[in-house]
C-alpha cells in the first residue's frame, strides 16, 4: 500500500496557499517555504515527526529555495529582489548578499534592477534556485531569465564560472534547480525547462562546456532534476 505518513497544512491561512522547494535536513526535519495571502512567505524548519516547527523566518514574496548551512544560517535565492542572500537566524541579520545588476548589468532590464530597490518578481532574473559549494564557500545560482547557471564565489563575489549563454537556447533556456555532481571537472545536471529535458554538462580545462547525457522523453517543462545514489 502507498499511504502518506504525514501531511502539514496551514488551516488558518485559508485558500491559496503556496509551498516551494522542500527539503530534508536529516532523518526528521524539513525546510520549506510557506507563503499565504496574508505575508509574503515565510521558510519553516519543521520536525515532521513531532509534528511541530522549529523555525520560522519571513523571506520575500515568491521565493523559490532557501538551503540550510548549518550553524544557523541559511541561503535564500530572492527572486523578487534578484539578489542571493544568507540569513542567520540567531542573530536575526542578513551576513551576505549579492545583487545580481552590480555583477551583470549588460544584461536586459539590469537598469531597473538597482540594489536598492526590486523591479518586481521575476523581471529581471527569475532567481530560483540556490546551492551551497565547498561547504558555503561558492554558491551555485540559477538566474532563470539569463539561459544560464551561475558559481559565485562568496567571499569575493566574482564569477568562477558560467554554463550556458542568454538566447542560446541549444545550451539551456530558462532552466531550473542545477545540481552540481562533481567538482574536478565541475559537471551539472539541470532541468533545462523550456527546451523540454533534462540535460547533464561537463566542464573542459579550456571553459568550453560538453553534454554528456540527457533525457527528452514524455517531459513537459521539468523543474528539477536529481541523481540518486
Amino acid at each position: 500500500t502507498k499511504d502518506v505518513i504525514w501531511t502539514y497544512q496551514n488551516d488558518s491561512a485559508g485558500e491559496n496557499v503556496l509551498y516551494y522547494d522542500v527539503d530534508p535536513i536529516g532523518e526528521d526535519r524539513l525546510l520549506f517555504v510557506e507563503e499565504t495571502p496574508a505575508d509574503d512567505g515565510t521558510a519553516i524548519l519543521y520536525d515532521w515527526r513531532a509534528d511541530e516547527p522549529i523555525e520560522r523566518f519571513s523571506v520575500p514574496s515568491d521565493t523559490h529555495d532557501v538551503d540550510y548551512l548549518g550553524d544557523g544560517q541559511y541561503a535564500v535565492a530572492d527572486k523578487y529582489n534578484h539578489r542571493a542572500y544568507v540569513y542567520d537566524a540567531d542573530t536575526e541579520e542578513v551576513v551576505w548578499e549579492y545583487y545580481f545588476a552590480n555583477h551583470f548589468p549588460e544584461y536586459p532590464e539590469a537598469g531597473e534592477a538597482p540594489s536598492s530597490q526590486p523591479s518586481g518578481a521575476g523581471g529581471y532574473t527569475h532567481l530560483n534556485d540556490i546551492d551551497a559549494v565547498d561547504n558555503g564557500s561558492a554558491f551555485l545560482l540559477s538566474p532563470r531569465n539569463f539561459d544560464r547557471v551561475v558559481l559565485v564565489n562568496r567571499s569575493t563575489k566574482e564569477t568562477e564560472w558560467t554554463l550556458g549563454e542568454e538566447d542560446n537556447y541549444d545550451i539551456l533556456k530558462e532552466q531550473h534547480n542545477p545540481a552540481l555532481l562533481q567538482q574536478d571537472p565541475p559537471v551539472v545536471l539541470v532541468a533545462d525547462s523550456e527546451n523540454d529535458r533534462v540535460v547533464e554538462y561537463r566542464r573542459h580545462e579550456n571553459g568550453s562546456w560538453e553534454g554528456t547525457w540527457e533525457y527528452e522523453g514524455r517531459l513537459h517543462w521539468p523543474r528539477d532534476a536529481d541523481r540518486l545514489p
